[in-house]
């Protein structure tokens, strides 16, 4: 567990990261959406499909410290379902982010939490796969 009901804020690295089908937005690309300024660059974001609306990454689970959000640790952490069973993926956002303190702590605690529910941590270095800079903090 950790802190209650946290909120996304100014993060908005799933837009980038994510494949989202029904806007047909590939992965690794920013969301074609993301026209605003602000806290949230989404510019549907009232009537966002319900496959952004729902979805949670790990920290916003309550999993890692605050300050390990997506664009301040350069680190995102979701669970992955494969053909390889279930397995907690690390998207590596900024080249060194998991080796900077709140990055070590943080894959630390993702390592534990797979071994305790029997996943496969797999670690994803995204940095030189994104087609864009991804906004970070």
């Amino acid at each position: 567990g950790g802190e209650m009901s946290r909120k996304c804020g100014a993060c908005d690295v799933c837009c980038t990261v994510l494949e989202i089908v029904e806007l047909k937005k590939p992965k690794s690309e920013p969301c074609p959406n993301m026209t605003g300024c602000g806290t949230k660059r989404c510019g549907i974001y009232s009537s966002r499909p319900s496959e952004c609306e729902t979805w949670k990454c790990l920290w916003l689970e309550g999993h890692g410290s605050s300050d390990a959000r997506p664009d301040r640790s350069g680190l995102m952490f979701m669970t992955s379902e494969s053909s390889f069973g279930s397995a907690i993926l690390v998207h590596v956002l900024k080249s060194g982010a998991d080796k900077k303190p709140v990055g070590v702590k943080a894959m630390d605690k993702m390592r534990r939490l797979a071994n305790a529910n029997q996943r496969n941590l797999l670690v994803h270095h995204l940095e030189c796969q994104v087609k864009t800079e991804i906004k970070m903090m």
